[in-house]
């Protein structure tokens, strides 16, 4: 989980680097590596979600998402937008209410 943090600290520290949307599509494939892998150890966790499986899902796609969002003209944003766009379709149960 280090490398999606470090992705997102960059972003954080340098929002108009022309790398900055790199960094933050980096971050959505580092969290959704960590949902590959399973639940990681204990004490291991993502600014704002619990550490399960299906957060680091959620925080990957809210990773594309912003991605897409925040730099719409970055040579990633169109793939950042279908990434998240997959992964809704794939999974839209974990956007339900109460999930």
């Amino acid at each position: 989980m280090r490398a999606a943090a470090v992705f997102e600290s960059l972003r954080d520290a340098f929002p108009s680097s022309p790398v900055a949307d790199r960094a933050a599509y980096s971050a959505g494939l580092a969290l959704l590596r960590a949902a590959q892998d399973g639940p990681l150890r204990r004490g291991t966790r993502v600014r704002g979600y619990r550490g399960e499986v299906p957060d680091y899902l959620r925080a990957g796609v809210d990773a594309f998402e912003r991605c897409a969002r925040d730099y719409p003209f970055g040579p990633l944003a169109r793939d950042a937008a279908e990434a998240a766009g997959y992964w809704r379709r794939a999974r839209p149960r974990l956007w339900e209410p109460g999930d």
